[in-house]
């Protein structure tokens, strides 16, 4: 089935990622997001806070025709806050003050002079680091933050960079990306149930599970194995569908969980909503 929706990608940067000091919950977040809005996301990228990386990871996903590029972490102050140079390297232009994103600054740092937060407003090269953006980069507005995030147009595809921190992210997301993203898709409708079958082991469930699918090819199914209480297996199955018409997706869903709990019931397992 060929799918129509925009195809999306996420590179998360950060060497804490890689470690795992740090939970990548950004990926996780931003994916389901933009699913909720009809996008598809194709792939997840983790990489180190390595300009080279950063440029080869970005040119890899342009390559792919990918429509959307979401990469998020590294716009800071700091040294090894890399991301709009890797960026600038991998779309070959140049980092250069923008005017509007140094305005921003200058904004954020008179406000937090004004409540004390910092002890007075400066201009210093670590702050207009921040304002770098690559050549025709759009500075986008961070409501929680300092660093903006930036969009960029490539072609007929879009990049966007977001600050890592997490509330920082989702701020610069709603407010400037979700707009954007819904213009692409289009209206889109979601719908999900997540079941718990007891009583069934995966390998006897995946065959009931590629007769659904063989007959429900445009719903996703996704079991779960959680274990055995007792004698009895336990495996959650997530069902998910969208649809541009409202009620389609959830009429498709249902019919799913009905079929796979006759199935289920049939082999003596039980079903239950989560």
């Amino acid at each position: 089935m060929q799918r129509e929706e925009p195809s999306f990608e996420i590179i998360t940067v950060g060497n804490e990622l890689l470690t795992g000091r740090t939970l990548n919950t950004n990926s996780q977040w931003l994916s389901e997001r933009i699913t909720q809005l009809g996008g598809f996301v194709s792939r997840c990228t983790v990489i180190r806070d390595d300009v080279t990386e950063i440029s080869r990871a970005l040119r890899e996903s342009l390559r792919r025709d990918t429509k959307f590029v979401i990469i998020a972490g590294g716009l800071g102050p700091t040294y090894d806050d890399r991301t709009l140079e890797g960026v600038a390297k991998g779309l070959s232009r140049r980092l250069l003050v923008n005017k509007q994103a140094l305005q921003m600054l200058k904004v954020k740092y008179k406000q937090m002079t004004e409540k004390g937060v910092i002890e007075k407003f400066e201009l210093t090269e670590p702050r207009v680091k921040m304002a770098r953006l690559p050549v025709r980069g759009i500075p986008l507005p961070n409501p929680l933050g300092t660093a903006p995030g930036v969009l960029l147009r490539v072609d007929t595809s879009i990049a966007a960079c977001l600050p890592g921190v997490p509330s920082e992210m989702k701020g610069i997301f709603e407010d400037s990306l979700k707009r954007l993203i819904t213009k692409l898709t289009g209206r889109v409708y979601t719908y999900s149930r997540s079941l718990m079958l007891k009583g069934i082991v995966e390998s006897s469930l995946a065959p009931l599970l590629d007769g659904i699918v063989a007959k429900f090819p445009d719903v996703y199914i996704k079991s779960h194995p959680r274990g055995i209480e007792g004698t009895i297996s336990r495996i959650q199955v997530e069902i998910g569908g969208k649809s541009r018409r409202k009620g389609v997706a959830e009429t498709k869903v249902n019919n799913v969980a009905e079929e796979l709990g006759k199935l289920v019931q049939g082999r003596g397992g039980s079903i239950a909503l989560v």
